[in-house]
């Protein structure tokens, strides 16, 4: 997962958001609780303002994080 973390990191570095999206919509089909994944996929989403998108992932994660930050994060 990490190295799919990067890659799509340096994707978007280059500009190649819509591929950085690509695999981090496979990371969290493969592990949705990666929390570079998730984490990365919903600011994605919201740079590219599909903000419905973003609140989908969000709410599918946040029942197992009531504890922690992810909890405390503004609603989109």
């Amino acid at each position: 997962m990490n190295a799919r973390n990067w890659l799509q990191n340096a994707l978007a570095g280059q500009g190649n958001l819509q591929e950085s999206i690509t695999i981090l919509e496979r990371m969290h089909e493969i592990d949705p609780l990666y929390r570079p994944g998730f984490g990365n996929l919903i600011l994605r989403y919201c740079f590219i303002g599909k903000m419905n998108e973003a609140r989908q992932v969000l709410e599918r994660v946040r029942p197992f994080f009531r504890t922690t930050r992810v909890s405390k994060t503004p609603r989109l």
